[in-house]
């Protein structure tokens, strides 16, 4: 038997493969933004106020759409090259437990929550710094999953460490164990607020 046919044995490769809803944020976000890079500085000056969220766009000029197409430009390479990371890599996890069309509300809502709400604290602060990238996606998308999919173990805190439960048996001190309450009351609770 092979080295790669052991591997591929012992772990399972298809977690790691990439969703289609963030194959397609991904996407989206490395045409336009690659677009964007491949422009030269006079023609991104002369679409700036057409593309770019910020509080002198949106709200003095009304140009609303600008907090959806900023959302899609990410103006540093690097910056963009760590978030396609991330997208590839844990934020299709959250896709495969909601489903593509509740993932797609999700980017939706935290990438138009957080240009929105980066627009007004520059208008507050009199600030016209623009808004771009899906960093506010991002970041809901790893604070969500390092909620919603907590294996928090606390018998591992005890003194007692010989035995070992396993994991969705409830044990006598502490009932059901974590995992087994917090992933429908977090998944509840979000979709209540969404």
């Amino acid at each position: 038997m092979r080295y790669s046919d052991r591997v591929a044995r012992r772990f399972d490769f298809g977690r790691f493969r990439i969703t289609r809803g963030a194959l397609t944020v991904a996407a989206l976000e490395v045409v336009v933004s690659l677009a964007w890079l491949v422009l030269g500085r006079a023609q991104q000056l002369r679409l700036y106020p057409w593309v770019a969220a910020t509080p002198t766009t949106v709200f003095h000029a009304g140009r609303v759409w600008t907090l959806a197409t900023s959302v899609f430009v990410e103006p540093d390479f690097l910056t963009l090259l760590l978030g396609l990371i991330l997208l590839w890599s844990f934020i299709p996890t959250l896709e495969r437990f909601w489903g593509t069309a509740q993932f797609f509300r999700f980017f939706a809502i935290t990438s138009l929550t957080g240009t929105i709400a980066g627009t007004l604290a520059g208008l507050a602060l009199g600030s016209d710094e623009p808004i771009f990238g899906i960093s506010p996606f991002v970041y809901a998308a790893s604070v969500l999953r390092s909620t919603a999919f907590l294996s928090f173990e606390p018998w591992l805190i005890s003194n007692d460490c010989s035995t070992v439960p396993p994991n969705d048996q409830p044990t006598e001190r502490t009932g059901p164990t974590p995992r087994a309450s917090i992933r429908p009351a977090a998944s509840s609770a979000i979709w209540s607020i969404v």
